[in-house]
């Protein structure tokens, strides 16, 4: 039969900020004997890389048998493998472990094959690319494509996925702090309606509600000024 597989794409966040780190996990699935196969991971900008810190893979299949059959007891986990990946594009060899082909014939049918990710016990997935975002990235929308190429004998297959990134504007960026300020500005304001007609303690109330409300204005633009150097 011939091979058939797709590629499975998750990621940690998809909206970011300049400087953080997101995290794309790479599933395989599918069924059928492959080989050759190569996964060519490609950014639509590379002002979204950052050049002090390159993106990185960490893989997890080593061997054939970790993921085709290999009895519960007899299985055991592969070591990771991380690499340093190109910041403009890059590509990373498939070995035939990340393929199932034909499962072999098990003497004790008490232990399945072992295919799961979770069933190796450290609940991490085949491949994963760590990209950390620029600190000077623009804000918008960034694309990065994988394209997964694999065959058999004469037979060349692909299948390509893309994941979207979004990396905020200045308001997207101080959103929780804005939200925070206003908010508290229309209680602050509440408050000093009411509290004249309150009581004769209305004034020393007020000096305090006053004295509160600066405390936390000063807060509030010490958070934002270090986030604004930050962005």
């Amino acid at each position: 039969m011939e091979p058939e597989y797709s590629l499975m794409l998750q990621t940690n966040r998809t909206a970011v900020n300049p400087g953080d780190t997101v995290t794309i996990e790479v599933y395989i699935t599918g069924w059928g004997r492959a080989n050759r196969g190569k996964l060519s991971i490609v950014y639509s900008n590379p002002e979204l890389i950052s050049e002090q810190n390159p993106p990185t893979s960490e893989e997890r299949v080593t061997s054939k048998q970790v993921y085709t059959g290999v009895q519960y007891p007899q299985n055991k986990p592969p070591s990771d493998v991380e690499r340093q990946l190109d910041s403009i594009g890059t590509a990373i060899r498939l070995n035939d472990g990340y393929f199932m082909s034909h499962p072999e014939i098990l003497t004790n049918p008490g232990y399945p094959p072992i295919i799961s990710e979770v069933s190796l016990g450290d609940r991490k997935p085949p491949i994963a690319i760590n990209i950390n975002v620029s600190e000077t990235a623009a804000p918008g929308d960034y694309y990065i494509t994988f394209t997964m190429s694999y065959g058999h004998g004469s037979l060349i297959k692909q299948d390509q996925q893309r994941v979207n990134i979004q990396v905020n504007t200045l308001p997207e960026y101080f959103r929780r702090e804005i939200e925070l300020a206003v908010v508290l500005g229309g209680i602050g304001a509440v408050i000093a309606i009411i509290l004249p007609l309150a009581s004769d303690l209305s004034g020393i109330l007020l000096n305090i509600v006053i004295s509160i409300g600066i405390l936390f204005s000063i807060y509030v633009f010490d958070r934002l000024y270090t986030k604004y150097e930050r962005y």
